[in-house]
């Protein structure tokens, strides 16, 4: 789901859990929402909601993510932050991000 918020060019994604999102034209997996360390785009250490976020950017090729709220991650030729983690007890938690 694509959300426009804020200012005219920002673009938000709302990401649920055990689901494969489109993003710039890259599969990205989403899983395994729960209270854990993640690092934010500054290198701080943080511990909160965290999402593990799988970003298949070749065939061949997959990287993991372990990214909560500030954590900044690449998929295609964009990147991404998060704004925001929720947890949900049926696995159905989401991540919402905003392209940078």
């Amino acid at each position: 789901m694509v959300l426009v918020l804020g200012h005219r060019d920002d673009v938000i994604e709302e990401l649920i859990e055990t689901t494969v999102a489109a993003l710039a034209g890259v599969d990205v997996g989403i899983g395994n929402i729960w209270e854990r360390p993640y690092t934010r785009a500054d290198g701080e250490k943080a511990v909160g909601a965290a999402a593990d976020l799988y970003v298949f950017s070749a065939p061949d090729r997959e990287d993991h993510v372990i990214a909560g709220p500030g954590s900044v991650f690449s998929a295609g030729s964009s990147e991404w932050e998060v704004m925001s983690v929720e947890r949900d007890p049926h696995n159905r938690g989401r991540v919402t991000i905003r392209e940078l």
